[in-house]
């Protein structure tokens, strides 16, 4: 066990922040770490009753975790260890916060170890709600939001988001009652503005993550579908294991949600020359330390695809089948392994890897343009595409942005550029092609020279780059004189 340094006090402190704030009772706190210290199933009659309603809502339930209330927010065995070696004298103070609030901090010295739960009237409550009671509130059909910064926020993350739902809720076959339910309880979801936001609320750096406690999702990502996706099925299961091989939880994710900011399709592209290159093993991926050992950005996209395989495969119920099948308690995992024999092998599998790796948006057949030719976009070509000549950039205006709007994603692709509220980016070279919606932040299409079967160049000639889309990539089709042509 590492040392920490103790503090110097054997009592409890009260830190009171104002003269209407709320504190909380020594023994309810002494009662509360001692019931995660040795009954940690028992931590439920801690939490306020409003609180346990939304935890309640949608009705999923953990079998591994008999307190769904504090998934994340439990303590971890080592923690539990130090804390019946050292006890509960000097390791835990508690604040008084605004309100009726209070916070009860274990180990405060030791930023590593340090814990913090909020308390309502002496309940516990989320910590996340807590830190975002005051932020801008949304509602839609299936949706509650928290938006730390409207700015950031345009209304067709809402239309996206809903959209998602209902191509999961037809994909899982969810069925009437499990519809509507998720119409009258809603998911939360809450927009951080940032990074430092993120870590704020959940402890942890990432750019989104799908809270288990409390059914939300909490995202630096406007419109998160990756992590909406995890949430979805074990909304379509009901009574999901709390911990799922890998392959399965974070394939199924990238195939329906994609991830990073780059959409399912050209992921899954992606994971199709991986594994038709060989740079990927489906074998190296059956079981949960095979899939660990490989870097995330070739194990995500490679494993969609073969979530792709086994949900065309068995359908949506011999998916959650064996997704359910495939989940246990942390120290399950070890024994996991996706059968091989589940999926297409031979021919079949080959036609499948086929398929999907020449499953693009983008094609590049049409030839180089005329040196001198005009730039256009939009223009209707055969086979339901469009066709583009454009030049290295080009912004295209696709219905109105809120008066003040800010696109995150313009201003990381576009520095030095006035962004005037333009929904679609264009970004070209003769070894890339990149299309990008700006108000959902995701980038929807590529094309990289490297990764190309035949290492096909965008075709180009003096400047002016031509390639042809299917139209159905884009969620609204602009005019062709919306658009905003500009130099490298």
């Amino acid at each position: 066990m590492r040392r920490r340094g103790l503090l110097p006090f054997a009592l409890c402190l009260s830190w009171v922040t104002g003269a209407h704030a709320a504190t909380l009772d020594p023994a309810v706190a002494r009662d509360f770490l001692e019931t995660l210290l040795h009954d940690p199933a028992a931590a439920e009659r801690f939490v306020d009753a409003e609180d346990l309603a939304t935890v309640r809502r949608l009705g999923i339930v953990y079998p591994e975790a008999p307190c769904k209330a504090l998934i994340g927010w439990d303590l971890p065995e080592d923690l539990r260890a130090e804390l019946a070696a050292r006890g509960l004298e000097g390791a835990y103070v508690t604040e008084a916060l605004d309100g009726p609030y209070a916070a009860l901090r274990l180990f405060p010295d030791d930023s590593l170890a340090t814990r913090r739960w909020i308390f309502r009237d002496g309940r516990l409550v989320s910590s996340i709600l807590y830190q975002t009671r005051d932020w801008e509130r949304r509602e839609s059909p299936r949706f509650r939001f928290r938006i730390s910064d409207p700015s950031a926020f345009h209304p067709a993350n809402v239309e996206a988001l809903e959209a998602f739902v209902d191509t999961l809720a037809a994909r899982l076959d969810f069925s009437a009652a499990q519809r509507e339910r998720l119409a009258r309880e809603k998911i939360v979801y809450c927009f951080c503005s940032d990074q430092t936001e993120m870590r704020a609320l959940t402890g942890y750096e990432a750019r989104g993550m799908a809270i288990l406690s409390h059914d939300l999702v909490v995202s630096t990502y406007s419109a998160h579908f990756h992590e909406l996706a995890h949430l979805l099925i074990n909304y379509g299961l009901g009574e999901p294991h709390l911990y799922t091989h890998p392959l399965l939880m974070e394939g199924f994710a990238v195939a329906m949600g994609g991830r990073g900011g780059r959409a399912p399709g050209l992921l899954r592209q992606l994971g199709a020359f991986l594994l038709q290159s060989g740079w990927v093993s489906v074998d190296d991926l059956l079981t949960p330390a095979g899939f660990q050992r490989e870097n995330a950005s070739m194990s995500y996209p490679a494993g969609a695809l073969v979530a792709t395989a086994l949900l065309e495969a068995r359908g949506a119920e011999g998916f959650l089948a064996l997704y359910a099948e495939q989940g246990g308690a942390a120290a399950d995992l070890a024994r996991l392994a996706v059968p091989r024999a589940a999926l297409p092998v031979g021919e079949a599998w080959t036609a499948l890897l086929a398929r999907e790796a020449a499953r693009s948006p983008i094609h590049l057949e049409a030839g180089p343009p005329e040196p001198d030719a005009p730039f256009a976009a939009f223009q209707p070509a055969a086979g339901g595409r469009l066709e583009f000549v454009l030049p290295g950039l080009t912004l295209v205006r696709a219905g109105a942005a809120p008066e003040g709007y800010r696109s995150a994603l313009a201003a990381e692709l576009l520095e030095g550029v006035d962004y005037r509220g333009e929904r679609y980016l264009f970004r070209a070279s003769e070894d890339e092609l990149g299309i990008y919606d700006l108000f959902l932040g995701t980038m929807l299409a590529h094309h990289a020279r490297a990764f190309s079967p035949r290492g096909d160049a965008v075709p180009n000639a003096g400047g002016r780059y031509r390639f042809q889309v299917d139209a159905g990539l884009f969620p609204v089709l602009p005019r062709a004189e919306d658009c905003r042509f500009l130099a490298d």
